[in-house]
C-alpha cells in the first residue's frame, strides 16, 4: 500500500489541508488527475514540501482510497467540502480519470455544469439525463386577477400556461436543474406575459401533451431531457 500526501491552499503549512491518496499501482497517476481535479472543481492543491512539519488529527484531511474489483475501478473521496464515490469499468488511467470524475460530480452538485461542459466524454450516461415526464395543475377561475374577468377563453389560456410553467419547474427539479421562471407565476397566475429563466442547465426536446380540461382544472404533461449548458 502506498501513501502520498499533498496539501490544499497556498498560507502557511499549519493552515492548509491535507488530501492522503491510498491505492495499489498507478499512484502516479492518481496522484496527477487528484491534483488537476481537486484543484479545479474543490480546492487548490498543491504537493507538501519536503521540510513540512507533520500532519496531525487537528489538520484538515481529505482521504482518497482507490480500490479495484471485479475489473471495476472504485474510488472514494472523503473530506470537510466533499464525500463521495467514483466508479469505472475502464481500466488504466482511462479508469482512473473517470472515478474521479463520477465522484466529484456525485459529490459536488455545484459544479455539475462545468463537468459535464469540460468531461461529458467521460460522464455520458451522468450528463445526458434519462427522459423524465411531470403533470403540472392550474385552475381557471384563478386566472382571475381583477374585476371586470377576462372571458372564459382567455382565463383557459392562461391557465393552460400556468399548467405548463409548473411542469415545467417540476421536471426541472426531478431532474436535478436549478430553473427559476422569474415572476412570471405567481400565487398559481400568470403575472407576465413573457417567460424567463435561469439555469445551470437547460431542458432539451421538451414535449406538452394537449391540455386536459376537468371542471375548473387544467392539467397538462411535459416531457423532456436535460443538457447542460
Amino acid at each position: 500500500m502506498l501513501f502520498l500526501w499533498l496539501f490544499t491552499g497556498q498560507s502557511s503549512f499549519a493552515q492548509n489541508c491535507y488530501l492522503q491518496i491510498e491505492g495499489r499501482n498507478l499512484s502516479k497517476e492518481i496522484s496527477s488527475l487528484s491534483q488537476s481535479f481537486i484543484s479545479q472543481y474543490v480546492e487548490h492543491v498543491q504537493s507538501i514540501p519536503i521540510q513540512g512539519n507533520k500532519i496531525t488529527q487537528k489538520h484538515c484531511i481529505y482521504k482518497i482510497t482507490v480500490n479495484q474489483k471485479n475489473n471495476n475501478i472504485i474510488i472514494s473521496i472523503s473530506g470537510r467540502n466533499l464525500n463521495s464515490i467514483g466508479d469505472s469499468k475502464l481500466q488504466g488511467i482511462d479508469g482512473i480519470q473517470q472515478a474521479l470524475l463520477k465522484a466529484l460530480y456525485r459529490g459536488n452538485p455545484n459544479k455539475i455544469s462545468e463537468l459535464c461542459n469540460n468531461y461529458s466524454n467521460f460522464l455520458e450516461i451522468e450528463c445526458r439525463r434519462d427522459i423524465q415526464s411531470v403533470i403540472g395543475y392550474a385552475s381557471i377561475s384563478h386566472q382571475c386577477a381583477k374585476s371586470p374577468c377576462p372571458s372564459q377563453t382567455i382565463l383557459k389560456l392562461k391557465a393552460i400556461d400556468v399548467a405548463k410553467i409548473i411542469a415545467m419547474d417540476e421536471l426541472a427539479m426531478k431532474l436535478g436543474v436549478s430553473v427559476k421562471s422569474i415572476q412570471t407565476v405567481k400565487n398559481g397566475r400568470m403575472e407576465h406575459d413573457v417567460v424567463e429563466t435561469k439555469s445551470g442547465g437547460h431542458l432539451i426536446n421538451v414535449i406538452f401533451s394537449e391540455a386536459l380540461i376537468k371542471d375548473d382544472e387544467v392539467s397538462i404533461r411535459a416531457t423532456a431531457e436535460i443538457q447542460f449548458k
